[in-house]
């Protein structure tokens, strides 16, 4: 069989392995109320004071036997982080700057980076670690200190645990839950009519179809609210419908609005990766007052750029859908 044949039988048996692994994991979430997100770590080589005894190359491998040793965490490599450094004119030669890290993290699909200085101050050797989330940018520090002299165990040996408890994915509300679960978050909703306009766009790529609306759309439609979302909606519509709370000639109460952003981030194992970050507002109308404003995140691997970008779109939208509806019961709540 020549390869030409061979490789669409190769995609579909790769897509047909891909449904099934993600139908066994969805079965498995839906288990649980909540589930932890993976972590993919890029760690960055540490700067080190000359007067200690050990070179940052040493350094930075200990750190990396520790990380290594942590459950659910995966590593970047260390030759693809250089060679994504090299297209992009980053230095990884002392690299401490966390806004540098993660830029370079974003270009390798990191969900974190680890940056850090080994020196010596006065009596004293410092360890400073910097745990640094991508998408947000929130940073946990690692300090440890020994007395200058002591062996270099001193500061690597109490690291493990720090480390450990610091890359500790914690366990976070799943962005969708089970339906039971959102549908108590969107009682205070019920008898309302919610419409719906979320703008999106793919750096670099347009996308034809609107994956942000339609997967609010969806979901709200699936916890029983009264959801429209306009087709071909004539100019000025949102205009009409802040002023008069209505929409061809029919009641609404909230406008939920926004602005989807998708990009690629990686290719990973010749598949593609995107990121998608989902931003939205809730306008009770008639009216112009924002209600509620909260983000979503979404991360997701295709064959193809657009159908990553697209799920990632999804899985975003979701995710700020579902925090929209837990701020608003938790405000509408007596």
């Amino acid at each position: 069989m020549n390869t030409r044949s061979t490789w669409p039988i190769l995609v579909i048996m790769l897509m047909a392995s891909h449904v099934a692994a993600t139908e066994q994991t969805a079965d498995t979430d839906s288990k649980a109320t909540s589930k932890s997100p993976p972590t993919r770590l890029a760690v960055f080589e540490l700067q080190v004071d000359k007067k200690l005894p050990i070179t940052p190359e040493a350094a930075t491998d200990r750190v990396l036997a520790l990380c290594g040793a942590t459950e659910n965490l995966t590593l970047v490599d260390r030759a693809e982080l250089a060679r994504v450094a090299d297209e992009h004119k980053i230095s990884l030669s002392g690299l401490t700057d966390a806004g540098a890290g993660v830029k370079l993290g974003r270009f390798v699909a990191a969900t974190h980076i680890l940056v850090g200085r080994l020196s010596t101050i006065g009596q004293s050797n410092y360890l400073i670690l910097k745990l640094v989330d991508v998408q947000t940018t929130e940073q946990k520090v690692i300090s440890l200190r020994a007395r200058a002299g002591e062996s270099m165990d001193m500061l690597f040996d109490p690291l493990e645990a720090k480390l450990a408890e610091a890359l500790a994915p914690k366990p976070v509300p799943n962005a969708v839950g089970d339906d039971a679960d959102l549908k108590q978050f969107a009682g205070w909703l019920n008898g309302s009519t919610v419409i719906i306009d979320i703008s999106e766009s793919h750096v670099n790529r347009p996308l034809a179809d609107p994956s942000s609306a339609v997967a609010a759309f969806n979901l709200l439609q699936e916890l029983g609210v009264n959801v429209v979302l306009p087709n071909a909606p004539p100019a000025g519509w949102k205009d009409g419908v802040r002023t008069s709370g209505l929409y061809q000639d029919g009641k609404v109460d909230y406008l939920l609005e926004g602005e989807g952003l998708s990009s690629f981030a990686a290719e990973i194992q010749g598949l593609t990766s995107c990121r998608a970050r989902v931003e939205l507002r809730l306008v009770p109308v008639p009216g112009r007052n924002v209600m509620i404003t909260e983000m979503g995140i979404g991360a997701e691997v295709d064959l193809a750029e657009a159908l990553a970008a697209k799920a990632a779109l999804e899985e975003a939208t979701r995710d700020a859908v579902a925090k929209v509806l837990k701020t608003g019961n938790r405000r509408m709540s007596p």
